[in-house]
């Protein structure tokens, strides 16, 4: 993930240099020139030239808008009725919520400069998500008390709620924040930094900012967050006496050093999410005989600089866990890095970034990982500083001087020669000293608490300090604070081709010169000569257990067989799964059946490996496979994987014609739809097996009345033919084609085929819900007693066809055929056979073959032109570049590339008790209690030590942490009360609760790859995309639920360009959707439906924002909007479809109709195709059948691969599927 590095140079400016440049940006500069800086992810604080503290926000485009609000107040009396006459002791007129503050219109001001108001007072005219009168008020019997929006005869008070946002425009800008005293020369400040982003428990994204004073003092800046970029007030904070700081810093995880104008250092303690500046301070000795200058912190590192220009670094220090050991804070003992610097910063990661001695070179600490927080070597950045006059002596390794006794294969790489041909010459005056491993007039020391750390033999002991030239400018401060260092993917700061910081033995880089020799000689004769083996077959075996098809099902040991044949590698004709069993062949799946490979490990403990087929599916019986480690059952997916794409001939990236998914594991899945020439063939081959089957098959003859179901519904080109046998006096018989079964009051009869023999006439009609229609009587009857033949029924385009010995009548389709799910045969018949042939229809969704694509994402949405974003579990936003691959996938295709993607996911456990009149709330409950620990339902019984993270490539963060952010409320201690469990928990304790509960967090860090890039500067929870005037305009929801517009470009580079754009919303959003002919759906946070009203190709944003009501009183929590569809998904799972929409006259439709439960995610397509996940089994992928446009609700699930789906996005397609 792109992130930056700033610098001060000495005239006070500031540089930028991106992990993704290689060039420093200087920062607009507006008259102020700087002395110190610190960073964090989105915010740069300063000292600039007046000693005053300056703020600047930037490298974000979440618009940063916050809500003031004002109750307006009125009692009734019987002279005047309502008015503003309140008694004595009421609240104000103009109040808080609570009633306690005076907050009038002139009284709610601006914090600063920076911030601007969008408009006027308003009125709200909502109350939790009820619509209300035009004057908005609301009324209850007294103050305080619960509020209706009905006047009663007993309301004798009211009030009304106004609303006004402002907004922080001073973003990437410099702001003043507003000094200690009036008088800022009275006390300037001399150092500041900023941190604690990651406190545990505290609210998110909240900062700790520290200063410090020119007379040593230390003050914190309170309530620093992203609606409060500048903080409100200064909070001194005493240090001990005779103990006055000089500087100080903060880490991402809250731990806070100092030090001292004698060289000391100082740590705070106790911060917690209440006392976030911490209760006391804790003196840590400098190494002996050494004073300290500066210091750095980062997550589990301290790094220090010494007077004399010597590197430290502090020992046993974990950030994360000073909460509950404060020794962890202060650590252990000082290490003594080789070579002098005058700064270090260290980053967000741990990784450090250093300023040598002659002000000018920055260097890299290299090999930093958690394992190894020291890291190994220090590496130059050779990016040309901006104040040189040509782009090599302050910036390249050249200009270094080199002592003569490092060794030419050293990891860095050799010395850059210079023109003569001869290394550079050793600097007079700084002789280098093999024998101690440290520079001249340096001493390593013997102390108990300073130890120095010497590094391996093949490695330098040092790194040689240059001396820049005069044109260069050098630098006076460095700040990491906010640069995230990936240690496997070096950002282009250094000369030559390095790939990652990783140890490279020299044999290592021989072997590959050898290999690059030899390829080059063997280039030239490629295609001069055929294969020696034109086909071959291959086939790998490994042992795992096997879920057994046959009851009782259990895990069986068994060999595993992946056979393949073909002409190459590359080229499988043919390939087969198999499983034995004590050597005998127990089952087996062909890869030209399989419709994907899954990892559907319920658990870290297990490695389960499914693969699906249709076949498999109907049966509910996926083979199931469960391998002994997990990378052994990554190895297994990548290859059965690869085996069935080669089998299909499917090459490079996903078409725009396609169906994305995503598996509650994170893995992005993708179903084309574009056949490749592979598929077609299969698919001839296949035809008959996929789409003719037997529906009734019974010599002896099967009574009636009979029904059954149409897989694939009853389209175009479909065909039922029915063998039957009358008997000796047969009344009457029909043939049936319905839209579900029959009984029902939905069920419509399409096509009603009734021969009545006693009066020789053959009725054909329809019925819809209002009844039956017009018959049609006219041509023969040739049915009679005792007759025995077949009867064909087809679906043309415009009618039905029936054909039958002595028949050929035609009958006009009145109703949608493609609404056809069910066929009934009733009355005076025997049924021998009825055989069903699907044609040409549309593959069922089990048919449907899904591969993996590479990286990892919370959910995907497509839009048109086959642009595809993602969504991490951080709300990190993803452009999918066009390529495939990554992560666990070894082969890489397509034209795009492949990125480092990282994620951060919470994992939550509740600690539940009981009270009792002994021991008040303790862990004995009740025998029908939920456990001590469990998961948020209070079924699954889980301890901290039983949740693990979800795969190998997880990795904790974190210790877990008492959550002080959960929805109802907390008390200090973090407890929720209740009567009972289950109940509705609330943060306080009432004269009721029996019950308690806390909420515990653990945080978890990913890292991978995937064709995946990412999009910085903005936080998302949501996204939309549609097509108008021939641009892609994308609509987003933001983090703290704001809503964005920008111009999307194509695949191929064109349209698109600008940044986001806010669009106003009356409250926070959560969710949104674009439709067909302009129509923007939303929900908002209090769950009610909005419409974008107005927009159009000229106004993209449209006019403003409409109110929907809620369906049957439910809060909505999803919505996706097709080209004449609404689907929408509420709180409970429960499924909801707009009626009478009509997105030209009169988009908004009339009322919600309930269609079904248990969904937990639906999309809906840009020709109304509808697919959702169902909620039970873990999710299931299930598609809307009979779609149509006169009915886009369609009629019931077809349900396709089971298991472990999270997300499907249909908004890609172009045509049915």
């Amino acid at each position: 993930m792109p992130a930056s590095l700033f610098c001060v140079d000495i005239l006070g400016r500031i540089y930028e240099l991106s992990t993704s440049s290689s060039k420093w940006e200087p920062l607009s500069y507006l008259g102020v020139e700087f002395k110190r800086l610190s960073a964090s992810e989105h915010s740069l604080w300063a000292i600039g030239g007046d000693q005053q503290v300056y703020v600047l926000i930037y490298g974000t485009d979440n618009p940063i808008r916050v809500m003031e609000e004002t109750y307006e107040n009125q009692r009734w009396n019987p002279i005047d009725g309502f008015c503003d006459k309140l008694l004595g002791t009421d609240r104000y007129h103009f109040s808080s919520m609570d009633g306690k503050t005076e907050r009038r219109f002139t009284d709610v001001d601006l914090p600063s400069l920076g911030w601007q108001w969008e408009g006027d007072w308003q009125l709200d005219s909502t109350l939790n998500g009820t619509q209300l009168e035009t004057e908005g008020w609301t009324y209850a019997v007294d103050f305080p008390a619960a509020y209706s929006p009905c006047k009663r005869f007993t309301s004798c008070v009211r009030r009304r709620r106004w609303v006004r946002y402002r907004r922080y425009v001073a973003v990437n800008t410099w702001s003043s924040v507003p000094p200690l005293h009036r008088d800022s020369v009275e006390e300037p400040f001399v150092d500041v930094a900023v941190g604690g982003s990651e406190l545990a428990g505290w609210e998110p994204d909240n900062l700790m900012v520290w200063a410090v004073t020119i007379r040593g003092r230390v003050i914190f800046r309170s309530g620093v967050g992203r609606l409060s970029p500048e903080g409100v007030s200064w909070l001194p904070v005493a240090t001990p006496r005779g103990s006055e700081a000089s500087q100080i810093s903060c880490g991402p995880s809250g731990l806070t050093w100092a030090l001292t104008w004698d060289g000391c250092a100082l740590v705070r303690t106790g911060m917690t999410r209440e006392t976030p500046h911490g209760t006391d301070w804790c003196q840590v000795p400098p190494p002996d005989g050494v004073r300290l200058e500066q210091v750095s912190v980062g997550d589990n590192s301290v790094w220090a600089v010494s007077s004399d220009k010597r590197v430290f670094f502090r020992q046993g220090v974990k950030g994360h866990e000073m909460s509950s050991n404060p020794t962890l804070a202060r650590g252990t003992n000082w290490l003594e890095m080789v070579g002098s610097m005058s700064a270090v910063s260290v980053g967000p990661n741990n990784q450090v970034v250093a300023l040598g001695t002659d002000g000018v070179q920055l260097y890299v600490r290299g090999r930093v990982s958690h394992a190894e927080l020291t890291g190994h070597t220090w590496r130059p950045l050779t990016v040309p500083h901006p104040g040189a006059a040509g782009s090599s002596r302050s910036g390249s390794v050249a200009s270094l001087p080199v002592p003569a006794s490092v060794p030419a294969d050293w990891p860095d790489g050799p010395p850059a020669a210079s023109g003569d041909g001869q290394g550079a010459p050793e600097p007079a005056g700084c002789p280098y000293d093999s024998d101690t491993s440290s520079m001249s007039g340096q001493s390593a020391g013997d102390t108990a608490s300073l130890r120095l750390l010497r590094l391996d033999d093949d490695e330098p002991s040092a790194v040689p300090l240059g001396r820049a030239g005069p044109e260069c400018r050098g630098w006076t401060s460095v700040a990491a604070g906010g640069c995230f260092l990936d240690p496997l993917h070096v950002p282009p700061w250094f000369s030559g081709p390095v790939v990652a910081d990783r140890p490279e033995e020299l044999w290592r880089q021989k072997v590959l010169e050898l290999l690059k020799e030899r390829d080059s000689r063997v280039r030239p004769f490629n295609g001069l000569y055929d294969e020696a083996i034109e086909r071959s077959s291959w086939t790998r075996t490994t042992k795992c257990r096997w879920w057994t098809d046959a009851p009782p099902h259990n895990w069986a040991q068994a060999v595993l067989e992946l056979e393949q044949r073909g002409t190459g590698a590359a080229q499988v004709e043919f390939g087969q799964i198999s499983v034995y069993v004590g050597g005998e062949k127990m089952a087996s799946v062909c890869l030209s059946e399989v419709s994907a490979v899954l990892n559907s490990s319920e658990s870290r403990r297990q490695s389960v490996l499914a693969v699906l087929t249709a076949e498999r599916m109907r049966r509910r019986l996926p083979l199931k496979l469960w391998f002994a480690e997990e990378a052994e059952m990554e190895d297994w997916l990548d290859m059965i994987q690869t085996a069935c794409v080669r089998l299909r001939r499917i090459e490079g990236a996903p078409s725009e014609n396609c169906l994305w998914a995503v598996t509650d594991r994170g893995d992005i899945m993708v179903s084309d739809q574009r056949l490749t020439t592979a598929e077609q063939e299969l698919a001839a081959e296949t035809h008959s097996s996929l789409s003719q089957c037997q529906l009734v098959s019974d010599p002896a003859g099967c009574p009636t009345p009979l029904c059954r179901r149409l897989e694939r519904g009853f389209t175009e080109g479909c065909s039922l033919v029915i063998s039957y046998k009358l008997p000796t006096h047969p009344s009457w018989f029909s043939i049936n084609l319905m839209t579900g079964v029959t009984g029902s009051q939905e069920t419509e009869n399409v096509f009603h085929f009734n021969p009545r023999i006693n009066r020789d006439v053959i009725v054909r009609n329809s019925r819809t819900k209002d009844g039956w229609g017009r018959e049609e009587r006219d041509g023969p009857q040739p049915f009679k007693g005792g007759d025995t033949g077949e009867i064909h029924i087809i679906c043309l385009k415009d009618q039905f066809k029936v054909l039958a010995p002595g028949l050929c009548t035609l009958f006009t389709h009145r109703m949608d055929f493609r609404r056809i799910t069910h066929v009934t045969i009733q009355g005076d018949i025997l049924v021998t056979q009825v055989s069903y042939d699907a044609g040409p229809a549309e593959a069922a969704p089990e048919e449907l073959f899904w591969r993996q694509l590479g990286g990892h994402l919370r959910r995907v949405e497509a839009g048109p032109h086959g642009v595809v974003w993602g969504l991490g579990h951080d709300q990190t936003p993803w452009v999918y570049t066009g390529a495939t691959g990554g992560g666990q996938l070894t082969e890489h295709g397509g034209s795009g590339q492949l990125h480092t993607m990282t994620d951060t996911r919470y994992f939550y456990i509740y600690e539940n008790q009981r009270w009792n009149p002994l021991s008040g709330f303790s862990y004995r409950g009740l025998a029908t209690d939920r456990p001590t620990w469990s998961d948020r339902t209070g079924r699954v019984q889980l301890t901290k030590d039983t949740v693990l993270p979800p795969s190998r490539h997880w990795n904790w963060v974190s210790s877990w942490s008492v959550d002080f952010h959960v929805s109802g409320g907390v008390d200090e201690e973090g407890w929720q009360y209740a009567m009972d469990f289950p109940a509705s928990y609330h943060g306080y304790r009432g004269m009721q609760d029996f019950v308690r509960r806390r909420r515990w967090y653990r945080k978890c860090h990913l890292k991978t790859t995937g064709p995946w890039e990412c999009v910085n500067n903005v936080k998302l929870r949501d996204l939309s995309m549609h097509e108008l005037g021939g641009e892609i305009h994308l609509w987003a929801v933001t983090s703290a639920g704001d809503v964005l517009h920008r111009l999307e470009s194509r695949p191929d580079g064109s349209g698109g360009g600008g940044g986001w754009s806010s669009v106003t919303t009356d409250q926070p959003f959560a969710a949104i959707s674009c439709g067909g002919h302009g129509c923007v759906w939303a929900v908002a946070r209090d769950g009610t439906a909005r419409l974008r009203c107005g927009v159009t190709a000229q106004r993209p944003l449209g006019t403003g924002w409409a109110q929907v009501e809620h369906p049957e009183g439910r809060k909505l929590k999803h919505v996706s909007a097709g080209q004449s569809a609404v689907w929408a998904v509420d709180d409970s799972h429960r499924l909801y479809w707009r009626q009478e929409i009509n997105p030209v006259t009169f988009p908004m439709g009339m009322a919600w109709r309930h269609v079904s439960d248990h969904v937990s995610h639906v999309s809906c397509g840009a020709g109304n195709q509808t697919w959702a996940v169902s909620s039970r089994h873990s999710g299931v992928l299930q598609r809307r059948q009979a779609v149509c446009e006169e009915d886009s609700a369609g009629a019931e699930w077809q349900h396709g691969l089971p298991g472990g789906w999270s997300h499907v996005t249909c908004r890609g397609l172009r045509g049915p599927c």
